[in-house]
């Protein structure tokens, strides 16, 4: 099934796999060569524009990073990259193009990184990707998982634990927790926890722009993001202690 349109996106990202900064360094000068290059860098430190126009984003982790899924720029730019490690079992190949294969991460892993991202920015007053997480809640069924909700979510619906339109965020939070282990969950959980209060940070970021919070309709949207987001956080206890191992 065709989708709705998510953001739209002006870069390119790709995350890449470092083991120390000179290797990094070894990796991104091939793409600064030539005369004139195809690349030249950008103002962050993992941006390049493409002589075309294009902005390709490239985010390191692996070897480089801090026990926390934290990295530090030798500019002292500080970057969240959990969770990156824990979505290489669950990447996906797509072939691009005359013979070009890229891994691509799968749907539950770009929501968890998504979470991860917004942690990481909502200081800087970003609120990009938790719009884009709440995206992955909204349309997760209809990405070819309406037969599931009959199958893995019968006595939660039937309980009355969640609402039938909110099934396709409970499964996303099922598939995020059967292939991350807990260490790449749990540092996002506290957003879940305060997202259970309609009137939280992290809904007023989702809903921004939106009627005033005397207005009905605003407190109803207000409601439903957060049963959602409540939804997805059944999900993923459903699953408590038989996602992947760390």
């Amino acid at each position: 099934m065709e989708l709705a349109r998510a953001r739209t996106t002006l870069d390119w990202d790709f995350a890449v796999h470092a083991e120390s900064w000179e290797h990094w360094s070894e990796l991104t000068s091939h793409l600064l060569v030539g005369n004139p290059p195809n690349f030249t860098r950008g103002r962050a430190p993992h941006r390049f524009l493409h002589r075309g126009g294009s902005i390709l984003d490239l985010v390191p982790y692996g070897g480089l990073e801090a026990p926390t899924g934290e990295i530090l720029w030798p500019d002292r730019t500080r970057m969240t990259v959990h969770g990156f490690r824990s979505s290489a079992g669950t990447r996906e190949s797509i072939e691009v193009g005359a013979g070009l294969v890229v891994p691509v991460a799968a749907v539950a892993s770009l929501a968890l990184l998504k979470l991860h991202a917004y942690r990481d920015r909502r200081a800087r007053g970003e609120r990009k990707d938790i719009r884009d997480f709440d995206w992955f809640l909204r349309h997760y069924e209809a990405a070819g998982n309406e037969d599931r909700v009959f199958v893995e979510l019968v006595e939660v619906v039937r309980d009355g634990r969640i609402e039938i339109r909110n099934a396709g965020a409970a499964l996303l939070g099922v598939d995020v927790a059967r292939s991350h282990a807990h260490s790449a969950i749990d540092p996002a959980r506290p957003l879940l926890v305060e997202a259970r209060e309609p009137w939280s940070r992290i809904i007023a970021d989702l809903l921004v722009g939106s009627a005033g919070a005397d207005d009905e309709p605003h407190d109803r949207r207000a409601r439903e993001t957060s049963a959602r987001f409540g939804a997805f956080e059944l999900g993923l206890s459903l699953r408590e202690g038989t996602g992947a191992s760390a």
